[in-house]
């Protein structure tokens, strides 16, 4: 028997452009998906799109003060460099 393994993503992340300068894009995500798609182990992912994180979720794994900071900081739009 098999074990299942879960692909966790959202829509929302093909739209998460850092710039140039960043190893993250959406075209890095597209080039990992794509390559994984290539082989067997594709086919043992289960699909699951992510769900909007609560604050609650959020304190469980970080301290409040970085939650605050990072929610304060989020722009409405555009890049934020700190």
């Amino acid at each position: 028997m098999s074990e299942r393994l879960l692909w966790i993503t959202h829509p929302a992340c093909r739209l998460h452009e850092m710039g140039r300068w960043h190893p993250e894009s959406p075209l890095r995500l597209a080039a990992i998906e794509a390559r994984l798609e290539q082989g067997e182990l594709w086919r043992r992912f289960t699909p699951l799109q992510a769900p909007e994180a609560s604050r609650e979720a959020l304190l469980a794994v970080h301290a409040r003060e970085h939650v605050d900071f990072v929610l304060q900081a989020q722009p409405g739009d555009g890049l934020l460099r700190i």
